[in-house]
């Protein structure tokens, strides 16, 4: 069996600064869906 190599320290960087990009952005869709949706409907 084949072992996969340790990530490094900068692959987990990348990782932990993807996640929060990824939370930024859902966080900034969900509000202005939220904003569209409260003003057309409102």
């Amino acid at each position: 069996m084949e072992r996969t190599p340790e990530p490094t320290k900068e692959d987990e960087r990348q990782t932990r600064r993807d996640l929060r990009a990824v939370l930024v952005f859902g966080f900034v869709a969900a509000t202005i869906e939220l904003g569209l949706i409260l003003y057309f409907f409102w």
